[in-house]
């Protein structure tokens, strides 16, 4: 399998919330790190949260890919995966929607006061 990159959309085994098991689910890769991408679970599960990014159904939000269904990026549940965990790159968002992605995370992380 190719090596993911930022702004991937892979298929991986995603830690769940009790962190004793994984599923393998949609996730979206924010950073690469030695060994371990740090990724943002997706869900079809509606969103509508501040700390939810919501990809469209298509290509528009893609460079490469396209996304099945309506989605949204859960940035309240990111997690370190190894990269051995990640089984396939299913799509790249385009640099302005990945952009706009690390900009909503990094105003959770620092809001301004």
């Amino acid at each position: 399998m190719q090596f993911p990159n930022k702004g991937d959309i892979v298929i991986a085994y995603f830690p769940q919330e009790d962190q004793d098991s994984s599923d393998l689910r949609p996730c979206l890769v924010i950073s690469i790190e030695e060994g371990h991408v740090f990724a943002a679970k997706i869900t079809t599960t509606r969103l509508d949260q501040i700390w939810a990014y919501k990809l469209l159904q298509g290509e528009s939000r893609t460079s490469k890919g396209k996304i099945m269904k309506d989605s949204w990026v859960n940035l309240r549940r990111c997690e370190r995966v190894p990269t051995g965990d990640v089984k396939k790159i299913v799509a790249s968002l385009k640099p302005d929607v990945f952009g706009e992605i690390i900009s909503r995370l990094a105003s959770l992380i620092n809001p301004r006061e």
